[in-house]
C-alpha cells in the first residue's frame, strides 16, 4: 500500500472547510458513485473517497469559471486533482484531464 502524500492530505483538509465540500465517505451504505464527464460524456464508477475529491474539483472549477469565490487557492484544487490521479488514474484521465 502506498502512502498518501502529505500535500494531498493537507489539500483535502483545506477543501473540507469550504462551503461546497461534500464528504461522501460517511454515507451508509457506501455504494459506488457514477460520475460523468460533462464534456466527453464518459462515465466512471467511483468509491466514496474518489467521489468526494471529484465533486470538490468540479465545484471548485465551476466557481472559478464563473468568477465566484473558490474559498481556496488553485494549489488546493491542483493537489486534490493529483490526489485523485494517485488513487485512481483512470478516473482522473476520464473525468478531469
Amino acid at each position: 500500500m502506498t502512502q498518501t502524500k502529505k500535500s494531498y492530505l493537507n489539500a483535502f483538509e483545506k477543501a473540507s472547510k469550504t462551503s461546497y465540500f461534500q464528504d461522501y465517505r460517511n454515507l451508509s451504505p457506501a455504494l459506488p458513485f457514477k460520475a460523468r464527464n460533462p464534456f466527453s460524456g464518459a462515465i466512471v464508477e467511483l468509491n466514496a473517497l474518489e467521489a468526494t475529491i471529484y465533486e470538490f474539483c468540479m465545484q471548485w472549477y465551476q466557481r472559478y469559471e464563473y468568477g465566484d469565490n473558490t474559498e481556496t487557492p488553485v494549489s488546493v484544487y491542483d493537489n486534490m486533482r493529483y490526489y485523485l490521479m494517485s488513487i485512481n488514474s483512470r478516473a482522473y484521465m476520464d473525468l478531469l484531464d
